[in-house]
């Protein structure tokens, strides 16, 4: 009898056991080039046991754990840069979850060049239909596209950030898409993952905590910051950094908006001073510049941070912030210096650059170009909080700093491939209504050295179109047999986006007969000599100029031109 019901027993088990469900996830977090944590929640206790593999039908397990619990994490280790894992979840040596959708890709190694995306959400844990539409025409326009992380905005789940509401707002709505089964997420905190509570602000005994892990010791770079508050990390060759701009630490603030005893604030100034990666992303809840359901001329704390942070950022090499917190999309040009009201921005005196930065073509839409190191060239400010849910605009709505503005649904999707930074804004429609590119370059001023009568090919550094205005060429290299010393040649994009230029350097010398039949552009400044005879149907541009010196004749033959503003002499004399 006893026997009978033991087995009775073990099969009510058994049977238990193989009805459990996925409740939450599974979903990614702390991916690095090495490692990658998976979570998931289970409707009950069970085991923990992953397994993991190079494909679907090659899995091996990765972590038996006997011990019961719902919540369930592995954090693997040991992985190779830039690989696609497959993974599957279960108990009781069975791989009870499994889906096609389970696999990730580790991080390339830091400072590599690989092409990269991101998506950034802001205020998406809404649970209303905003958020699957806007998700949906994300996937759609990724169409397979891998993405290497999910950035987080804050109030990612509405109304106090309680575990409950992450589980229906944001685990729920996002089940069924695979970004979050194959994706980490990089997440920063909002007041409403606060709860809007002043205790919770101090002690931090909110959800957000539990349910998210980040980077406390530079496992992916940066400067270790020694909390989950506030954190760097680099992926590729973009640095990034998450902050916390409403939770404080304790009697000390660390509120962004703090710079007094703030130990967020002299830590940003550390790891910015410490990055070499080229790009530089910062992104956090509270904007500086918001005209949408948020008013930053108004609101304290959005007042604080545009003068108390601002100002340290563009001391350092920041290429674009990203916010949330207004339910809206705003995108400034690079701006700098812009620390008062909205009525105190000049576009003359705060931009940066008065482009577009569309890089499509049309007038005025160059990329925003980029040196590698310097600071202090201007920041592109994003608010992108209206990834689940829009509410509103105010009276002064656009704000003046700000190039684009909508209030439409939507979400961005940032793509970073070496020198080229590009940012795309899609709606809930589909539409791509607002993009800009940033490129990394310093223009090219060389110096070329030649003997005389030497030619010399001279090759732009770009990449695209070609355009030299000397000869009129617009192949990527051109041979040069007429050299001058003083003279300068410049090579452009098709768009006259990028300029570099080449200097002649030559020891002068005196033959019979020359020919001048190229067009001379500044600050070309050029004393050309011939013992007999100088014919030129060349032309001399505004700022350029042009000595001819011939021992017996000057003929200027049909084409031969003197722009305005370009100065020409002419003398008949022997050679020096």
């Amino acid at each position: 009898m006893k026997y009978v019901m033991h087995m009775v027993w073990c099969l009510a088990i058994s049977l238990s056991a193989f009805s459990q469900t996925l409740t939450r996830g599974p979903y990614l977090q702390l991916g690095t080039s090495s490692s990658m944590q998976v979570r998931w929640k289970t409707s009950s206790m069970t085991e923990t046991q992953l397994w993991l593999g190079s494909s679907p039908t090659s899995l091996n397990l990765y972590e038996n754990n006997l011990t019961s619990d719902s919540l369930h994490t592995v954090n693997i280790t040991g992985l190779n840069p830039n690989t696609t894992y497959y993974y599957a979840m279960g108990y009781g040596n069975n791989q009870v979850f499994t889906d096609t959708a389970f696999h990730f890709t580790t991080q390339p190694t830091p400072g590599s060049t690989p092409e990269m995306r991101f998506w950034v959400t802001g205020d998406c844990g809404s649970g209303l239909s905003y958020q699957i539409s806007v998700a949906e025409k994300m996937e759609q326009y990724l169409n397979g596209k891998k993405l290497n992380g999910w950035l987080l905005l804050g109030d990612n789940a509405y109304s106090y950030g309680y575990d409950i509401e992450y589980q229906t707002k944001f685990f729920e709505p996002y089940q069924n898409f695979n970004t979050i089964h194959q994706v980490p997420i990089y997440p920063s905190p909002g007041n409403h993952d606060y709860a809007g509570n002043a205790t919770r602000r101090i002690d931090h005994n909110i959800p957000y905590y539990d349910i998210f892990d980040m980077f406390t010791n530079a496992e992916m770079g940066g400067v270790a910051s020694g909390t989950e508050h506030y954190y760097s990390y680099n992926i590729g060759n973009v640095h990034f950094v998450s902050i916390d701009s409403y939770g404080r630490d304790g009697s000390y603030l660390t509120l962004l908006a703090d710079t007094v005893n703030s130990p967020q604030v002299e830590w940003l100034k550390l790891d910015l001073a410490a990055n070499t990666q080229p790009w530089t992303v910062l992104y956090w809840h509270h904007p500086p510049y918001s005209m949408g359901s948020h008013n930053t001329d108004t609101e304290a704390d959005l007042v604080a941070i545009r003068e108390n942070i601002v100002p340290i950022l563009d001391q350092y090499h920041v290429d674009l912030v990203i916010n949330g917190h207004s339910h809206s999309y705003e995108r400034s040009r690079p701006i700098k210096n812009q620390l008062g009201l909205e009525t105190t921005f000049d576009a003359n005196i705060h931009n940066m650059s008065h482009s577009s930065g569309k890089a499509d073509g049309s007038p005025n839409s160059c990329p925003y170009i980029r040196s590698s190191e310097a600071a202090g060239e201007g920041i592109v400010y994003m608010v992108a909080g209206s990834a689940g849910r829009i509410s509103g605009k105010q009276a002064a709505w656009p704000h003046d700093a700000m190039y684009y503005s909508s209030t439409l649904a939507g979400s961005v999707l940032l793509t970073v491939h070496g020198d080229t930074l590009k940012s795309e804004w899609i709606t809930e429609n589909g539409d791509v209504l607002d993009n800009f590119e940033m490129i990394k370059r310093n223009s090219l001023d060389s110096t070329v050295n030649v003997a005389p009568g030497q030619s010399v090919v001279l090759t732009s550094p770009q990449k695209t179109s070609y355009l030299w205005p000397a000869t009129g060429e617009s192949t990527q290299s051109i041979t040069i047999n007429q050299l001058n010393n003083g003279q300068y040649f410049t090579v452009s994009d098709a768009e006259g986006c990028f300029i570099d230029k080449f200097k002649i350097v030559s020891t002068p010398d005196c033959i019979g007969t020359k020919n001048f039949t190229y067009t001379l552009e500044a600050p070309s400044d050029v004393a050309l000599q011939a013992a007999q005879l100088i014919q030129s149907t060349g032309k001399i541009n505004d700022h350029a100029k042009m000595i001819f010196q011939a021992g017996n004749a000057i003929e200027l033959n049909a084409g031969f031109e003197v722009k305005s503003g370009g100065v020409f002499e002419t003398s008949i004399q022997g050679c020096p």
